[in-house]
């Protein structure tokens, strides 16, 4: 029971953070409702900006999903070439928004993760990708499709920086979870607007984001353990944390407390791993003093402690120099950066 205290401890502060972060409201970041591809034949056309859908306002892209009607019919208010007019149509299933209609979306940065490639690369919030591999990219949908087609080889990224251009190698990484080739950008999303949650849908929310980055994380480590050269790529440590709370800390409060609660998860979850000195190595041998009838001897007891503070020094030390050689690539990326827009353009 003790055993489980730490990491029941740590669960519980989580989730009572992530539902705080719902009960004072979340900043949503969206995308434009504004259409930027139509992959098939529609009433939409690129370009559209919807306006209202079914009588409600739209903010964000979000909206357009949550107002339409499955099984009914749906009324749009758009404008459309300077023009303001309406479109009905038959009731529209939510996968329509996610693969027949895309939102406006420009190949430009919005953040960029620490640790990975385009991290190192020394790519920042707000860069523009003009092109990769020479070929250039009207969109994200353009960009992703071509890093994706690169796969694990490297490609040469085009990017637009305050009106200065310059050009990157990055190896794009397999993401554990997906499979897919990723470079460790998210799309910039320009609508920003605060969300308030009632009580009982904070708990809701707080319960399920807590569950699903459970989830997620045993997934990924899972993956991790079937895929141990996967272990490089995404182990990082107290550099690459302090990074992230940095990034998370330019967001504000509400930012901040889900990355703690989410750091409160990845502890429950390391905590619980079976390896001597940690709570989840003592829970393995009182199973192993279960099974055989009797618990291990206390020079043996010893032998698996010393393995086991042996195995996590080992793993602090590869961490801290995946932090450090990160971050000396990151700045020598910058420095190279800084000395090519420094210089006149022939």
């Amino acid at each position: 029971i003790i055993a489980f205290s730490g990491p029941l401890a740590n669960f519980i502060f989580a989730l009572l953070l992530f539902i705080f972060t719902f009960a004072i409201g979340k900043t949503i970041e969206d995308q434009l409702p504004v259409i930027g591809k139509v992959e098939q034949s529609t009433v939409f056309q690129v370009e559209d900006r919807i306006l209202q859908v079914n009588g409600e306002q739209v903010q964000g892209w979000t909206d357009i999903i949550k107002y339409s009607q499955e099984n009914q019919s749906n009324s749009f208010l758009i404008e459309r070439d300077g023009n303001i007019q309406k479109i009905n149509t038959a009731g529209i299933p939510t996968t329509f928004w996610y693969q027949n209609v895309l939102p406006y979306a420009p190949a430009k940065i919005g953040e960029v993760s620490p640790g990975m490639p385009a991290y190192e690369a020394g790519l920042q919030e707000g860069d523009e990708i003009v092109a990769i591999n020479g070929e250039p990219v009207s969109n994200w949908y353009d960009m992703r499709q071509k890093i994706l087609e690169a796969a694990s080889t490297s490609v040469d990224i085009t990017i637009n920086r305050n009106g200065h251009t310059f050009q990157k190698s990055i190896t794009p990484e397999e993401n554990i979870l997906s499979g897919e080739p990723i470079i460790g950008i998210t799309q910039y999303l320009p609508v920003k607007f605060h969300e308030k949650y009632s009580l009982l849908e904070s708990i809701r929310y707080g319960t399920l984001s807590t569950v699903n980055f459970t989830l997620l994380n045993y997934q990924a480590l899972f993956k991790l353990i079937a895929q141990p050269s996967a272990i490089k790529d995404n182990l990082g440590g107290p550099v690459m944390i302090v990074s992230m709370s940095q990034q998370s800390a330019q967001k504000g409060w509400n930012s901040i407390l889900t990355f703690i609660a989410a750091i409160s998860l990845v502890l429950m979850i390391m905590n619980l791993l079976p390896i001597p000195i940690l709570d989840g190595g003592h829970i393995m041998f009182c199973l192993i003093e279960a099974i055989k009838g009797s618990p291990l001897t206390i020079g043996t007891q010893m032998a698996l402690q010393k393995i086991g503070l042996f195995l996590l020094l080992m793993l602090m030390f590869f961490a801290f120099f995946n932090d450090f050689s990160r971050i000396f690539k990151r700045s020598a990326s910058l420095n190279e950066q800084k000395i090519q827009q420094s210089q006149p353009a022939p």
